[in-house]
């Protein structure tokens, strides 16, 4: 069950309000940079949360779920008269992997609390023409994460190497690489960092 404020439940609960509750997306596509678009279903801009979302002609369908417990889909149509999401769409094979996330809000309490009522999906399929860029939106699909999240090898470090003294590595000093293993990590002076487990080695006792 959604928890709201209680500005926002009695606002939900009225019959009839000046204020319309709106769509925002916030579009995060797969570059580098990463560019972000901020849209909004308003007749106007909408400043929220730090961001303004540009007025811009979109549609989102419902939501499409069922008992069998299927990840849930939703299409998003953007309007492509302009070809804003062209050229990068383009480069980034029409947006796959890109980020979605939609937010509801309410026109008169924008400082209001909305964690509840986002929703934030990734880029799954489309197509891009004349008049549209259409996205299928999917939810995060837990079949995907790898199990168990961290694999254990006895003699090997997963760490990324670095000389600067950051990341779990924590090496700092003057060797610019490192062969991940332990004897290595003795011979840079950092074998207190070793992140294998050497408890695991088959000439010990495995220890898990």
């Amino acid at each position: 069950m959604k928890s709201l404020s209680a500005n926002l439940i009695a606002e939900k609960n009225k019959l009839h309000s000046v204020y319309p509750w709106l769509l925002l997306l916030e579009i995060t596509l797969t570059d580098a940079g990463p560019t972000k678009y901020y849209f909004t279903d308003n007749n106007e801009n909408v400043s929220f949360g730090g961001n303004t979302y540009t007025a811009f002609p979109f549609e989102l369908g419902f939501i499409n779920s069922d008992i069998e417990g299927s990840i849930p889909m939703v299409q998003l149509r953007c309007c492509n008269v302009s070809r804003i999401l062209t050229p990068y769409l383009n480069e980034l094979d029409g947006g796959l992997g890109s980020t979605v996330k939609i937010t509801v809000v309410n026109a008169n309490l924008l400082a209001e609390d909305y964690s509840e009522l986002e929703m934030e999906f990734t880029v799954m399929g489309g197509e891009i023409n004349a008049y549209w860029v259409i996205w299928n939106l999917g939810m995060f699909n837990p079949n995907r994460q790898r199990y168990p999240l961290f694999r254990y090898m006895g003699t090997f470090c997963p760490y990324n190497f670095y000389n600067d003294g950051t990341g779990e590595c924590g090496y700092s000093g003057t060797l610019t690489s490192c062969e991940h293993t332990f004897e290595d990590c003795i011979s840079h002076g950092n074998e207190e960092r070793f992140g294998g487990d050497l408890g695991l080695q088959s000439n010990a006792l495995r220890i898990v």
